[in-house]
C-alpha cells in the first residue's frame, strides 16, 4: 500500500529555489526503510520539514495517515536537565518506575544503566538512545529520523544503527545519513540529493546495477553525487 507520495515538490525561500522536484513522483510504500543522502545544503532536512507541514510549499504531498501518526527524532532534542532518564519515561509513560524497568524498550535500547542518571549527565549516544526509545514505544505510522548519528563516535553510531535495524524491522521509515555505509544494509530504497534537487531515487538493487563497480561515496563534495549517478 502505498503511504506517501510526494510529487512536483518545489520550496522557495527568499525568492530563491532551495527544494525542487518538479518532474519527480516518489512513492513510499508500508514497511519501506527510505535512505535519504546528501551533502550538506542538499535540502534534506527542508524535505523533511515538508512532510510535517513545516514550510510552504508547491506540489503534491499525498499522505494516507495524519500528522499525529508520525514519529520523529531530530538531530537535537531538548529535555529538562535536571530530570533524571526514568523520571523522562515516567512523565511519557504515565507508568510508575518499576513498570518501566521491565520494558523491552529498556533492554532494547540498553537503557537500564542510566535510568537513575540526570539527562545533564549522559552523553550523545546515551541521549539519542533515550530519545528513539520514547519515539518507537509510541506505535506511529512512519518514521522520520533526522541525522540520528550525527556527533557521535564510531562506536555509538555503530551501536545505534543495530538499534535501529532491529526495532525498525517492520515499520516504514525516512532516514535522513551522513553514512552510506550504515544504512546500506538497511534500506531498501535511497533518495540522493544534490543542492535541492533529486539526482536519484529507487531501489537499492538498482541503484548498485548503474553503479556496478565499488564506489566510495563521498557526500561532501559538490560534484561527487552528481558524478556518481550520471549514467541515470
Amino acid at each position: 500500500m502505498c503511504l506517501l507520495r510526494i510529487k512536483d515538490l518545489k520550496v522557495n525561500f527568499k525568492d530563491q529555489t532551495v527544494l525542487d522536484f518538479r518532474g519527480h513522483d516518489i512513492e513510499i510504500k508500508s514497511g519501506d526503510k527510505v535512505a535519504l543522502i546528501g551533502k550538506n545544503g542538499a535540502g534534506k532536512s527542508t524535505l523533511l520539514n515538508c512532510l510535517l507541514h513545516e514550510v510552504k510549499y508547491t506540489g503534491c504531498i499525498k499522505e494516507k495517515y495524519h500528522q499525529s501518526d508520525i514519529g520523529v527524532v531530530f538531530q537535537e532534542n531538548v529535555y529538562f536537565k535536571f530530570l533524571k532518564v526514568y523520571e523522562i519515561f515516567e512523565l511519557v509513560w504515565n507508568k510508575p518506575k518499576k513498570l518501566i524497568l521491565k520494558s523491552k524498550f529498556i533492554k532494547n535500547f540498553n537503557l537500564a544503566s542510566i535510568m537513575n542518571k540526570y539527562i545533564s549527565d549522559l552523553s550523545g549516544g546515551e541521549k539519542q538512545r533515550l530519545t528513539i526509545a520514547l519515539v518507537f514505544s509510541q506505535n506511529k505510522k512512519i518514521y522520520l529520523l533526522d541525522e540520528i548519528n550525527s556527533g557521535l563516535d564510531y562506536d555509538n553510531r555503530h551501536e545505534l544503527s543495530k538499534i535501529i535495524n532491529n526495532i525498525t524491522e517492520e515499520k516504514t521509515v525516512i532516514q535522513i545519513s551522513h553514512y552510506f555505509e550504515e544504512v546500506e544494509n538497511w534500506a531498501n530504497k535511497l533518495i540522493i540529493l544534490d543542492r535541492g534537487k533529486m539526482i536519484y531515487f529507487g531501489s537499492l538493487s538498482k541503484f548498485y546495477s548503474i553503479n556496478k563497480h565499488d564506489s566510495l561515496i563521498i557526500i561532501n563534495d559538490k560534484k561527487s553525487l552528481s558524478r556518481l549517478t550520471q549514467c541515470h
